[in-house]
């Protein structure tokens, strides 16, 4: 049992080193709205400089909640605070006081006491004989600590049998429905009479003791009539206790040989329940389990209001030597009635998950009408650090009800590497299903303090109400992801336990090892109505297109695919690379300039607007069409950046005539082309264009003025007819009259290049070198529009009709080959050094599970400058 032990103080200490941070307490629903205040942050319920004991918090039973936590102040004590179900502070700002002697308290647990006050119990070191001893008080509604000893109100001692080597801690409690309490704890050594063992004590209302003065032995290390065995004499631990409805009290405990080491040749750890009547008379424990192979650990148990108690624990029996691994853990659960110990389920208990690998982390509630659910971390198919989530419901029958028939359960969080081991907790909504709350790492970037906290709300049928399973939904992320958490504590926020909210408690500091903290709660309230995406911020507020920029908001994942799904510029649809229920990172789109608004849209609908200035750069000339023509003729400039309209872009159409530049005449200006005439004065032979704006001008393209005996003009209206005069100059640049010989539509490859037309088939004012109509792996794609500037590449690729693709872009340069795996198209690139490259794509799709890739496009090559 020695590793058994190890393992258990191994994970208290990881508890207690993990709560050396900051708290914050949270409650979110379905309607996504925070009610205690505008912003995610919440409101700040108290601050402490230093937390060293930790956290507790429980339910008031009206829709709020308290938070019993230590602060140091010279020595450790004890204060409480109360958020109520309208986010305010009804004690004020300052915490109440639970305990302020000189001595040390730790391992605290909180109750409600069923009367709108608060049960709580710690292991304080104030005794005289030096070793640790449990305390208990009980707070009202308004903050007054009601049970006292004398006129010391410092809580009430439950077990003063102690000595240098004995001490008592790791205490539990539990309301006993009429505002006192059964507690149990662990009295560990020897004492003049009793041996080590697991004590209860009952105490009413009142603060007064009900049993025997120092509490009376539930199990001890002499007790074992069920199991005789050659490794005893036993120990045993404390599991789980409830009040069983009737007066009396209902506790799990495990037991195992005091020699449990790797060295014992059937090392067990088998878990019990007892009753104690409200008499404190004790009864006879029930094994749970008569499987051979016993390593039973982490039960948890509820009552199932017709007088039996469903118990579920994490079994260990298929390891195949028999030894405890973390390896080979599966989730089993037995149903005992309370009068006379019956086992009601399999004599071996009834199976909820037997997955290959281990599952950790057990949490068990009510189901409502005789049922229960069970909820765990599942690491049968995820890394380590990063386990899935799962549940199950258990019937009165003892068959389970959501998730696979192989009694594997529900995927309530799915997403890869992001949840955090030992991160997990859980509660009943009170309406048949239950709330889960996790520590998460999917905004994880370089920071290992980058912890955020998620959730997910499953209901009676199993259906998952949040996001969806590989989302969740966040209850603190974004502007605090730079803090460190800890797992997060799931408490009812509805009034009376209802499922209208959850609230979330757990510790945040800003720093890796910062003992400051804030006391944080909010408050959001559970609807059935559909969850509206919400957009709180975009960063930047200006850009120029295709510039990258990240959204932040809530609700964000829709509820169906993504493809009812989208990022708006003034209702123009634009790519993103990342898409999460927080977080969007997208490129700038649209064919305008100036304020627009950006709106994010998914299956649950259209979120709120957020503006941003769109700026555009120099404008981009790929080409003119047709290349030739004669005076008075009309031709088009080609290209992108234009601006929507000339007067917007303050724009000017180009042509040289000899030293000087001729404004041409617009028949026509739109974002991506200029439809303009030859001027009637313009000398025959090769010249330059170009496109000028408020923000620039672009480069030069030739066009070649013909002699009016070579072709019929386009007669132009606006446009004197006059003779061309004969042109004296001796310089004719040489040429080609069709730079796309094998493309009978072009004759120059104008914006998207020789055999792809340049077409615009979303209207989103960007010529978007058409698509291909269908996918397959015998496509080979075209690279259309490509652009270079001083170390960047801007590329537009050819793609299908129809589907979801990415793409792979390799660029190859004289020393090395980089691929990159993108969502977006266009493709950009900015950290590329001067000299030669050359670029090709393909196509990646995903269709009927499988993922398919095209062929590559043919090479073509650049230069940066």
């Amino acid at each position: 049992m020695k590793r058994f032990l190890e393992l258990r103080y191994c994970m208290r200490t990881v508890a207690f080193f993990i709560s050396q941070t900051a708290l914050a307490a949270f409650v979110f629903a379905q309607s996504g709205d925070w009610a205690w205040s505008p912003q995610k942050d919440g409101i700040i319920a108290a601050s402490v400089s230093e937390n060293g004991v930790g956290s507790k918090s429980c339910s008031d039973g009206a829709g709020g909640v308290f938070v019993v936590f230590g602060q140091y102040e010279g020595n450790w004590n004890l204060y409480i605070q109360h958020i109520a179900a309208d986010g305010s502070k009804p004690w004020g700002d300052t915490p109440k006081v639970v305990c302020d002697t000189p001595e040390e308290q730790k391992d605290l647990q909180v109750a409600p006491d069923g009367a709108g006050g608060v049960l709580v119990v710690w292991t304080d070191s104030r005794h005289p004989n030096r070793g640790y001893t449990v305390y208990a008080q009980r707070l009202d509604a308004y903050g007054n600590r009601l049970w006292s000893s004398g006129s010391d109100y410092n809580g009430i001692v439950l077990d003063t049998q102690l000595d240098y080597w004995t001490s008592s801690g790791f205490a539990r409690i539990t309301s006993d429905g009429s505002g006192g309490a059964f507690i149990t704890w662990i009295h560990s050594g020897h004492t003049p009479t009793g041996e080590s063992g697991i004590r209860a004590q009952h105490i009413n209302a009142s603060g007064e003791k009900q049993w025997a003065a120092n509490g009376i032995y539930v199990a001890n290390v002499e007790d074992d009539p069920n199991d005789p065995d050659p490794y005893e004499p036993t120990t045993v631990d404390l599991a789980d206790l409830l009040a069983d409805g009737t007066g009396g009290l209902e506790v799990a405990f495990y037991r195992f040989p005091i020699d449990n080491s790797s060295g014992n040749p059937d090392p067990w750890v088998k878990v019990f329940v007892v009753n104690v009547n409200a008499s404190g008379t004790v009864g006879t424990p029930v094994q749970l389990c008569d499987a051979s192979v016993a390593w039973q650990e982490n039960a948890h148990m509820i009552a199932d209001g017709s007088g039996n108690v469903i118990v579920a624990w994490e079994d260990m029996r298929h390891k195949n030597d028999g030894t405890p691994t973390a390896y080979e853990t599966d989730i089993y659960a037995q149903k005992v009635k309370i009068s006379d110990g019956t086992r009601l389920w399999a004599l071996d208990g009834q199976p909820l998950c037997t997955s290959s690998g281990y599952q950790l982390g057990l949490r068990l509630f009510s189901g409502n009408t005789g049922s229960a659910i069970a909820v765990w971390e599942d690491h049968s198919s995820s890394e380590y650090n990063y386990p899935y989530i799962c549940a199950n419901r258990i019937a009165p029958d003892g068959s389970t009800q959501w998730g696979a028939s192989d009694t594997n359960g529900l995927l309530v969080q799915g997403l890869d590497e992001a949840m955090y081991y030992e991160g997990m907790d859980a509660c009943s909504d009170g309406t048949g299903g239950i709330f889960v709350g996790w520590r998460d790492l999917r905004n994880y970037s370089s920071n290992w303090f980058e912890v955020d906290v998620y959730g997910q709300h499953v209901n009676a049928s199993g259906e998952l109400l949040w996001g969806n399973n590989k989302e969740g939904h966040p209850f603190w992320y974004g502007a605090h992801s730079t803090n460190e958490t800890n797992t997060p504590t799931m408490i009812p926020g509805g009034a009376g336990g209802s499922g209208q909210a959850v609230i979330a408690v757990w510790h945040a500091t800003s720093e890796s090892y910062n003992p400051a903290m804030n006391i944080t709660a909010q408050k959001v309230q559970d609807s059935s109505s559909a969850i509206i995406p919400k957009l709180l911020s975009i960063t930047p507020s200006s850009g120029n297109p295709d510039s990258k920029v990240t959204i932040l908001g809530y609700h964000l994942t829709p509820r169906g695919t993504f493809s009812q799904a989208g990022i708006f510029f003034n209702g123009t649809s634009a790519s993103y690379d990342i898409w999460s229920d927080t977080r969007i990172v997208g490129y700038v789109t649209g064919g305008t300039q100036g304020p627009v608004n950006v709106t994010v849209q998914n299956s649950r609908g259209t979120s709120n607007a957020l503006s941003f200035n769109i700026l555009l750069p120099a404008p981009y000339l790929s080409g003119v069409s047709p290349i030739k023509g004669i005076s008075g003729s009309e031709f088009s400039l080609l290209g992108t950046y234009f601006g929507t309209t000339q007067s917007v872009a303050n724009g000017r159409a180009l042509m040289r005539n000899g030293t000087d530049w001729v404004e041409l005449s617009i028949k026509s200006w739109s974002y991506t082309k200029v439809d303009t005439y030859v001027p009637a004065n313009q000398p025959e032979g090769a010249t330059e264009v170009k496109i000028v704006t408020d923000k620039g001008s672009s480069s030069t393209k030739w066009f070649t003025v013909n002699s009016s005996a070579t072709a019929t003009p386009t007669a132009n209206p606006q446009v004197t007819q006059t003779p061309t005069p004969t042109l004296t100059a001796t310089f004719t640049p040489t040429v080609n009259n069709d730079a796309c010989p094998d493309d009978p539509q072009k004759t120059e490859p104008g914006i998207c290049g020789c055999g792809i037309p340049d077409v615009d088939q979303n209207k989103d004012g960007i010529i978007d070198c058409g698509s291909i109509k269908a996918f397959s792996t015998s496509l080979t794609p075209m690279i259309g529009l490509m652009n270079t500037s001083k170390k960047s590449l801007w590329l537009l690729m050819q793609k299908p009709a129809a589907g979801k693709s990415t793409y792979e872009v390799v660029i190859k340069g004289k020393s090395k080959t980089v691929t990159y795996k993108t969502s977006k198209n266009p493709f950009f690139s900015s950290k590329l050094k001067p000299g030669k490259y050359s670029v090709r794509f393909r196509i990646i799709q995903k269709i009927g599970g499988k993922t398919l890739k095209s062929k590559f496009s043919a090479w073509k090559s650049f230069v940066i400058s």
